[in-house]
């Protein structure tokens, strides 16, 4: 289990080509006072900022709690092990002066509590004479809310690099 913080964000417009028609979905935020629209359709309402992209400072805490298998190569002095698995993410907190305004409509926050995905890394532990380690830590998680509609979805991709000592 572990306690993280999750800073940045980056909204992207969306379009699909369906049988010749393009489907463009509009999603408009709130972020710093601003109104935004980010979507691929033109700049056509004045008065509305529309974007392709934007990314948001989130100030969003949360618990992260994998449940993975994990192999070891050696046991040696220098132990390197991969892991694959689920992972669980509940939002602590997060920031008000973002508000993405449908999915803050329909649920009172813009951050879905809870995000379900999965997480791949690499370990490496240097073993020390006390039976402590050092270790070195690479990851990768993908995590996405389980809302059906597309509208509602939060999706992230995160990589950690994490270093430390182990008792």
């Amino acid at each position: 289990m572990a306690l993280q913080w999750w800073p940045t964000y980056t909204l992207k417009a969306n379009s699909a080509n369906n049988h010749g028609t393009e489907i463009t979905d509009e999603n408009y935020v709130t972020y710093q006072g601003v109104r935004y629209c980010i979507s691929n359709l033109p700049d056509e309402p004045p008065g509305v900022n529309m974007v392709n992209r934007l990314t948001v400072d989130l100030k969003t805490s949360l618990i992260k709690i994998p449940i993975t298998v994990n192999y070891t190569f050696s046991k040696g002095t220098v132990r390197p092990c991969i892991g694959i698995g689920l992972i669980h993410m509940f939002v602590l907190t997060q920031n008000k002066d973002f508000i993405d305004e449908e999915f803050h409509d329909r649920f009172g926050r813009s951050i879905p509590i809870y995000h379900l995905g999965f997480t791949a890394d690499f370990d490496v532990k240097f073993m020390l004479k006390n039976r402590h380690s050092l270790f070195l830590n690479t990851a990768f998680d993908y995590t996405s809310t389980t809302e059906v509609n597309e509208l509602y979805r939060f999706t992230d991709e995160m990589f950690s690099l994490t270093f430390g000592y182990r008792l």
